[in-house]
């Protein structure tokens, strides 16, 4: 039996025979991690409400050979979330398993049982690898260092089982067994053979299942000592008249270069002639020669030729004639001005006014200050005209009380028009943006919903956001409101906290308030945040968002130079500043080698892109919470696509055991009874009469074929003649 099946028929009986009660008043929500990794310690979230008596809750997590019990007691009339740590058992079998989380709640006599699946994995650890540089000579010395690391931004311990340097072949140059790593850190290094020959190698650190690669270059190469920097439009716009451009000389220490500087620009013709033109100047005290470029001459707006210009510069050093060049490409764009909507996220929850942004930009993506937009809802222009700041941002705000559960369809407009084209020109574009909302799903009158700024946390910040909220009377007469936050980040729990709100001291039971977050490494690269509370009438008040994390890493490093500017053989101090007991690994390169050869993928860059894969993207395969309706009744189909908790809750790979109504219920329905159609007598000499009647050309032909079609799809099909209301209900032993 797999574990999927062992899970649900242990979920089903521990349903099945625990379930004793239920108290009416007492409000409870459990939330986990769907998946476990081992080793490591996970929170397990408990919030409790027990209005009326003594309440205890305690979580088990159970797996075929192990089960750990942790409990949480709350008072009469009181409320409270609170985290238990669990250290995550072994999996049973290879390295996945399936177990349980059961909740037992005892409170004033009655006894309620409810329990999950969890998923228990082995950790999926990730590994970086960094050389001194990317490009050596043969007889040079390649050193390097490597580490495996896990989801907390430690190291992990344990050798590796093979390092191995091979050419593109893969004939081995160097090998290591058994390297053992110090503070978690593996380093190395390999001399060059002088007559190594050129090209590329890697090298291959194997650890656990794991393995990293990394090219390194052998050539024999001059450092250069000076380079370009070109400053360009990426894109121009085909409304563009002109744009600059500018070439700088720089030696690698910094300094300007004095000498000649010719830029050549072509656009190449499809079935058209091609058009060059050159410029040649000498370079200024800043080592750097400028034009502007008349789009005229390139014909921009005319068809029959490439959407892009190439751009070839060459510099001639004075006194030398050391000669460096630069090339780019400058993309010609049909789309003059483009709208927006940077929000990712598009639900909205009536009456709540729903709030977003707009933005304009222009070709390359440059904002649009001081121009005008106008916004659709449905195809129905809204009166209202919204202008663009500094940054090309519009804010607006739609009224939802006339949307009534329904999927609205907005549309941005740029209030301009794009002049018309002639007959052989380019027509420009102007873009409109589109986004369709969809409601929120909720059983109650009250409404939150968090606001959709700032878009982005930054890293180690104390972050205020902001939540919209009306509540009815009906479903909340008290004074103040106990709301609680919950982040969760990777598919675990990152943070939690809990703040009171003074509704008679802000306005009564409309408005907005403010809330923390203090973003921590944990939440990295994209936190999604949960804010509830619980209302007078026991429901549910409750909101999510995601929102991305800046780069973000517990241990903060910082590295400075005591002089800024040094000359050839003096002496000058660095300053580092990290954690206590921290390991730092210091690499200091020639500026010219990465002239010759760009750096591979950096650690930092390694365990970004490991981080943004551990980002929670739904539960586990098997854990999955199915919804079905009572025996007899089949679901209505439902194409609304609202959304809820639970969805939200999935997204971020964290299970919820709670009483609370935190998904959309299917909608079931009862068929109608199957009915047999008796032909009577005269309607059979009727039908007879009728086949025996002339018909139209074709339509006797066309009626049989129907027939034989369908004879023959009844004959070679079996039929099922057998349907059962349950396929199968028994009790087994479990060993």
């Amino acid at each position: 039996m797999d574990h999927w099946l062992q899970g649900r028929l242990l979920l089903s009986l521990l349903m099945l025979g625990l379930t004793t009660g239920q108290a009416d008043n007492l409000r409870y929500m459990v939330t986990y991690p769907a998946s476990m990794s081992y080793p490591s310690d996970k929170d397990v979230c408990v919030y409790l409400l027990s209005p009326d008596a003594d309440a205890e809750l305690t979580v088990s997590l159970m797996t075929k050979q192990t089960t750990t019990n942790q409990s949480v007691q709350i008072s009469k009339g009181n409320e409270q979330l609170q985290c238990l740590s669990f250290a995550v058992p072994a999996p049973t079998e290879g390295d996945k398993d399936i177990g349980t989380i059961l909740i037992t709640i005892v409170s004033g006599g009655t006894q309620i049982s409810e329990s999950n699946l969890v998923e228990i994995i082995l950790e999926e650890t990730g590994m970086f690898m960094q050389t001194d540089k990317p490009l050596y000579q043969p007889g040079e010395t390649v050193r390097f260092i490597f580490a495996e690391f896990g989801d907390d931004f430690m190291t992990k311990d344990g050798n590796f089982a093979r390092v191995t340097l091979q050419d593109s072949d893969g004939n081995k140059i160097n090998q290591w067994n058994d390297v053992q790593p110090k503070e978690g850190i593996g380093e190395l290094s390999c001399p060059l053979s002088p007559d190594m020959p050129l090209g590329d190698y890697t090298i291959i650190a194997e650890k656990n299942n794991l393995e990293k690669k990394t090219i390194i270059t052998v050539d024999n190469y001059i450092l250069p000592r000076m380079d370009i920097e070109l400053t360009a439009p990426s894109e121009v716009s085909v409304l563009e008249k002109s744009f600059d451009m500018e070439a700088c000389g720089k030696y690698t220490f910094n300094k300007p270069v004095k000498g000649n500087i010719t830029l050549k620009l072509c656009r190449y013709g499809i079935f058209k002639e091609n058009i060059c033109q050159q410029f040649d100047g000498v370079t200024n005290t800043r080592g750097c020669y400028s034009v502007a470029v008349n789009t005229d001459t390139y014909q921009f707006n005319q068809n029959g030729y490439d959407n892009f210009m190439d751009v070839d510069v060459l510099l001639e050093e004075d006194g030398t004639g050391t000669i460096v060049t630069k090339k780019m490409t400058i993309f010609i764009t049909t789309v003059t001005v483009k709208v927006t909507f940077p929000d990712s996220r598009s639900t909205y929850k009536s009456p709540i006014p729903f709030r977003g942004l707009m933005t304009l930009t222009g070709a390359g993506g440059s904002p649009m200050p001081n121009e005008e937009l106008e916004l659709y809802v449905n195809n129905l222009r809204m009166d209202d005209l919204y202008t663009t700041d500094e940054q090309g941002v519009a804010r607006f705000t739609l009224d939802t009380i006339t949307w009534q559960s329904r999927t609205v369809d907005i549309r941005a407009h740029y209030l301009s028009s794009p002049p018309p084209p002639d007959n052989e020109e380019v027509a420009p574009e102007y873009v409109d943006a589109y986004m369709t909302l969809m409601p929120y799903y909720t059983n109650e009158k009250s409404q939150m919903k968090i606001r959709n700024e700032p878009a982005v946390l930054l890293c180690n910040e104390e972050m205020n956001l902001f939540a919209d909220f009306t509540l009815d009377p009906s479903e909340h007469t008290e004074n103040s409101l106990v709301l609680y936050c919950m982040v969760f980040a990777r598919g675990k729990i990152a943070q939690t906290s809990s703040f009171t709100y003074d509704l008679a001291q802000n306005g009564g039971l409309n408005g907005f308030f403010s809330f923390p977050v203090s973003v921590t490494s944990a939440m990295t690269p994209a936190a999604t945040i949960l804010l509830y509370a619980t209302m007078s009438s026991g429901d549910m008040l409750s909101d999510t968002i995601k929102i991305p994390v800046t780069s973000c890493y517990p241990n903060q490093v910082s590295l400075q130079f005591s002089e800024t500017q040094s000359l050839p053989g003096s002496s000058v101090s660095l300053y580092i500043s990290a954690y206590p007991n921290s390991v730092c690994n210091i690499r200091a390169v020639d500026k010219s080698i990465e002239l010759l050869k760009e750096e591979g993928e950096q650690p930092d860059e390694t365990v970004d892109e490991y981080m943004k894969q551990r980002d929670a993207q739904g539960y586990p395969e098997g854990l999955e919470d199915l919804q079905s309706c009572p025996t007899g009744s089949q679901a209505v189909y439902d194409d609304s696509e609202e959304s809820d908790m639970y969805k939200n809750l999935e997204a971020a790979s964290i299970k919820a055991v709670t009483n609370f109504v935190i998904r959309k219920p299917l909608t079931c329905t009862t068929p109608p009874p199957s009915t047999t159609v008796l032909m009577s007598a005269s309607a059979s000499e009727e039908f007879a009469d009728m086949e025996a009647r002339p018909h139209a050309a074709g339509s006797s032909k066309a009626f049989n074929n129907g027939v034989d079609e369908l004879s023959n799809l009844q004959s070679s099909a079996e039929i099922r003649k057998y349907f059962p209301p349950t396929w199968m209900m028994q009790s087994v032993m479990i060993g």
